[in-house]
């Protein structure tokens, strides 16, 4: 990964089951369940970097303002390192 940012778009629904599921189509192996969006957030946030750091890259990954109005919700991934030379 280069030290620019990426988007990670995550599809949320809401199941018959009463569940709100995750998924994305830009990063493969995001796919979670949790029985609210504030539990499910953060199993994205946690998915998120932990697919990254597979790859060997270390990331900030942080969620948007936009609200849940639509089925998309944008995920910023950040490198560290362009991170810490920010600071």
């Amino acid at each position: 990964m280069d030290n620019r940012a990426k988007i990670v778009n995550i599809r949320i629904e809401a199941t018959q089951s009463g569940l709100f599921r995750a998924t994305s189509t830009d990063l493969v192996g995001i796919h979670a369940a949790a029985k609210s969006i504030e539990e499910l957030q953060l199993a994205v946030k946690e998915m998120i970097a932990d697919l990254f750091e597979a790859q060997g890259e270390n990331v900030v990954v942080l969620e948007t303002e936009e609200k849940h109005n639509s089925a998309v919700s944008p995920w910023v991934v950040v490198p560290k390192t362009a991170v810490a030379r920010a600071c």
